[in-house]
């Protein structure tokens, strides 16, 4: 989902030994394609809408992490294409607290969702990197990302309820996020598979880069399936994935 990486494009061919020794040294590869290694940290949400309106609600933000390899390959002397497998954790945690009060008691309500998946994501990124001195370098990444959930995934809900203080009951439930889950009226279940947009940009020092990513998923996740046409309302939610982070890369 990333792939803000390193890359020093060298100038290759005749001219001045000195002047080419010097670019090379510079920008730190001959040219040709490399390997990067890559991974970092992430904050990630899910985007809901649901009926006929088209204002979202965004899920709270959940900490992940995400790593891989990607090839860095010359278009040009500043464009380069960027091709990646990546495995990255995404999610989402919202937290609710309501406060309530009858006479001299007072109430009090607790409500925690967190979701996780972990996916295989593969970007395909289109690459801009210009040199600003010497082993120095900033990169624009942007492309089309595809992923696929490659386990079950997890819904977990806790509640609590409080008395003046102190907690009075309490539960909670634990569900798999990709699971068909069938009600009275139609089942519903989420998908694995997910698309998006993915744009970046960072700084090369040498080998090393560091870098930022911001993912947009286009796909809606969720499915619904209602045994009753006349009560299909459910068909008009969806959901989708975000996510930003930080990546840092070594490439050989």
């Amino acid at each position: 989902m990333r792939t803000n990486y390193e890359q020093n494009e060298g100038l290759c061919g005749g001219g001045d030994s000195s002047s080419s020794s010097s670019s090379d040294e510079g920008d730190g590869d001959g040219g040709g394609m490399k390997i990067g290694i890559i991974a970092g940290v992430n904050l990630s949400t899910f985007y809901m809408r649901e009926g006929e309106s088209n204002a979202y609600e965004v899920g709270g933000t959940k900490f992940g992490f995400q790593g891989g390899a990607v090839l860095d390959i010359p278009l040009s002397k500043l464009f380069y294409f960027q091709p990646g497998f990546m495995l990255i954790r995404k999610g989402m945690k919202t937290e609710y607290t309501g406060y309530d009060q009858y006479g001299g008691d007072e109430y009090k309500y607790t409500y925690t969702l967190t979701a996780t998946a972990n996916y295989i994501e593969i970007p395909l990124l289109l690459s801009v990197k210009n040199s600003v001195t010497e082993n120095v370098a900033i990169r624009i990444n942007a492309g089309p990302y595809i992923a696929y959930a490659f386990d079950e995934g997890s819904i977990e809900e806790e509640e609590n309820e409080y008395l003046n203080g102190r907690i009075v009951d309490n539960g909670g439930r634990s569900l798999k996020l990709f699971k068909e889950y069938c009600y009275e009226y139609g089942c519903e279940n989420a998908s694995r598979f997910d698309y998006g947009l993915s744009i970046g940009g960072g700084v090369h020092f040498g080998n090393v880069y560091i870098g930022v990513f911001y993912d947009y998923g286009l796909a809606n996740l969720y499915s619904y399936t209602s045994y009753d046409r006349y009560n299909d309302s459910e068909n008009d939610r969806e959901v989708t994935t975000s996510s930003m982070g930080l990546n840092v890369g070594y490439f050989f």
